[in-house]
């Protein structure tokens, strides 16, 4: 039985450990020896992404500095979000009307469990996969430019290119169909209903008070 009481942050960092991404309002649905599910439901899980931007410094209008800029937004359908213990990749799996779905593969490192916080590294190298059979590649340009920038080791980089190779492995043997197999979406939704006493219908209710995107600007001037 999942303790429900257990409530936990998800941040994403880079290579560098500082802190790229962070996941809030979300609930542990499933949890063993060697993975954890978490479920993200629509409307009410916020995520705040930085990102670095550069305006015009107030002393000096001519010169530009480097701001962390926050950015808080949330999903619009409901997503179940796996982990595991051994693997250097994480899914979601998002749910669209119709029994459609989309998989999001991401490439990280397994998650280290500490101070109530999921804190993994990303590596800004995803896949796609929908529901209709289509697969794509993502965000390879943003990946070789971290590489470049926090110096991934060979080591680290032969980690990940081994993680690809099983991934479409994986694939080829129908292991992430499993995940999105009518049976495990309706065992979670089982989840989702007993672990948090609320219907199916109630948690996907839109909010009325709901803000689908607020922008946040925190002023940090990089050295």
């Amino acid at each position: 039985m999942v303790d429900s009481s257990k409530k936990f942050m998800i941040h994403a960092h880079k290579l560098d450990h500082s802190l790229c991404k962070s996941i809030e309002n979300h609930y542990l649905i499933y949890e063993d020896s060697s993975m954890w599910v978490f479920f993200l439901p629509p409307f009410q899980t916020e995520f705040l992404t930085e990102t670095e931007v550069e305006i015009p410094s107030r002393k000096n209008k001519d010169v530009n500095i480097k701001v962390k800029r926050y950015v808080s937004s949330t999903n619009n359908l409901p997503i179940f979000w796996f982990f595991w213990k051994d693997h250097w990749f994480n899914v979601l799996v998002t749910l669209h009307p119709e029994d459609k779905y989309s998989i999001y593969l991401n490439i990280a490192t397994p998650p280290l469990v500490e101070e109530k916080a999921f804190k993994f590294i990303d590596f800004e190298l995803d896949l796609r996969l929908t529901s209709e059979g289509e697969l794509n590649l993502l965000n390879s340009d943003i990946y070789e430019t971290q590489s470049q920038r926090f110096k991934y080791s060979d080591n680290l980089k032969k980690e990940v290119s081994k993680t690809m190779r099983k991934i479409f492995i994986l694939l080829k043997e129908g292991w992430f169909q499993k995940l999105v197999s009518k049976e495990n979406i309706d065992s979670l939704w089982n989840r989702v209903t007993s672990t948090l006493g609320k219907e199916k219908e109630e948690l996907l209710r839109k909010n009325e008070g709901f803000t689908e995107l607020v922008e946040r600007l925190e002023v940090s001037e990089f050295n």
